[in-house]
């Protein structure tokens, strides 16, 4: 909140919550990757400019990465931690290095102009930064003795704040809590500032999209789960996990969100209790015959008898779909054509199709589908050797990147920086560390 408050007021500059983040984690070393989780938390403020989360990310991110160099503190026990994100991160930068290379020969050949808006080497100098910050993040975090507290308690006062601006923002207007750029956007986009159907606007709460704010607080969940002991996830975490993600869906109006957060709260009822969840299941059902759904129009979805139905996405991916030739889809077509190409085909600009098989195959082509298998293999192999807790984290993980995001933003491979957030839950996820009691009981 402190760090809101320092941005909103911005009394020197848009940069003051930028300072006092980068000058607390300078004087706190053990608190550098916990200030960096609150920093991630406040995306849009009143005094604050977009370009201030990114100078945050690479200020600290410097100091953690001078800190290591000198120091060496743990340095082998970090390491054998840290060998499961390491290994990921190792092939995510070579999918990332080959996409900047691309770019380059691309558009230095003609073959796929990049953005004039959007850098393609920046971009890809950014999705390296935000993947090596949330490693070094996830690093300084293992081998914090005080990690289960501390990781807790920030998650903790993360969840409150959001849902307090976003509550803030109900009565006093999606503007309450923006900088300038933010309340610009909503003004360009009505469904932000006009109430809807459901009788109010879309909110963002302290951050950039609505989206964000139905997305950004699950992740924060589950690192508090990760910081959790115990093999199982507990009730009250579940009935938390589902208060705090229907709510958060609900004021950002962030449809595939809802459908997560049911999906990931029957995956950790699952977890702990199979029964339990099947009988769960069976008394929801009738509620169905109670819901208005449409279901003609979501037979007619499914048929894909009509791309337009799916709104502007549907545009993209039609788009996408029918415009990329059988060599774009194999090499990609650069990091930051997408710009270019949705302007000449749709006559519309959009930095990313909205969908991350279109994405990954856009910019990386198979290489980056690559990414995604190893992923997918890393998780797999995760939830086989694992139980209880972090099985649900790693079940999560995959309705997230792998179901969620075939109608979102994919953020694993991305310059923004929730990108690091990302990275620093998927190394709770892969941790090798267990509690003992896991190590005495069976799955």
């Amino acid at each position: 909140m402190a760090f809101f408050a320092v941005a909103a007021v911005g009394y020197f500059g848009v940069y003051d919550a930028v300072m006092l983040a980068i000058a607390a984690a300078a004087c706190l070393p053990t608190w550098r990757p916990y200030i960096l989780l609150l920093a991630l938390s406040v995306q849009d403020s009143p005094g604050q400019s977009p370009k201030s989360l990114y100078v945050t990310v690479a200020g600290i991110a410097a100091l953690m990465l001078l800190d290591g160099m000198i120091s060496r503190r743990s340095a082998r026990n970090t390491r054998i931690q840290s060998t499961e994100l390491w290994r990921l991160m190792g092939v995510g930068a070579v999918v990332v290095v080959y996409g900047a290379v691309s770019s380059f020969y691309q558009h230095r050949y003609g073959l796929h102009e990049q953005s004039a808006y959007r850098p393609w080497w920046l971009v890809s100098l950014l999705m390296f930064v935000m993947m090596c910050t949330g490693w070094l993040a996830y690093r300084e975090m293992i081998v914090d003795r005080l990690f289960r507290t501390r990781l807790s308690t920030v998650c903790a006062c993360v969840i409150v704040h959001v849902l307090l601006i976003g509550g803030l923002q109900t009565v006093l207007g999606p503007s309450f809590g923006a900088s300038p750029q933010g309340a610009q956007e909503m003004l360009s986009q009505n469904q932000l500032i006009d109430p809807s159907e459901r009788g109010m606007a879309r909110l963002t709460g302290p951050f950039d999209s609505p989206n964000m704010l139905a997305m950004v607080p699950a992740l924060f969940m589950l690192l508090f789960l990760g910081a959790q002991q115990g093999r199982q996830v507990s009730p009250i975490f579940i009935a938390g996990f589902l208060v705090v993600g229907f709510t958060v869906a609900l004021l950002g109006a962030a449809r595939t969100m809802f459908v997560f957060y049911a999906s990931a709260g029957a995956a950790l009822l699952w977890t702990r209790s199979r029964s339990r969840a099947m009988l769960m299941m069976v008394v929801s059902l009738p509620l169905l015959l109670m819901i208005d759904i449409p279901w003609g129009d979501m037979l007619r979805l499914i048929r894909l008898e009509n791309f337009q139905s799916f709104g502007y996405r549907g545009i993209f991916w039609e788009a996408v779909i029918f415009g990329m030739e059988g060599k774009d889809w194999l090499f990609g077509m650069g990091v930051t054509h997408f710009p270019v190409f949705f302007e000449a085909h749709t006559g519309m600009p959009a930095a990313d199709p909205h969908n991350w098989i279109l994405s990954v195959f856009g910019m990386f082509g198979v290489a980056g589908l690559v990414f995604y298998v190893y992923l997918a293999w890393r998780l797999g192999r995760q939830y086989l050797t694992s139980c209880g807790r972090y099985r649900a984290i790693v079940i999560c993980l995959v309705l997230m990147y792998y179901f969620r995001d075939l109608s979102n933003m994919p953020y694993l491979l991305n310059n923004h920086p929730v990108t690091c957030l990302n990275w620093i839950v998927l190394g709770v996820a892969l941790q090798r560390e267990r509690d003992s009691i896991e190590e005495q009981l069976p799955c």
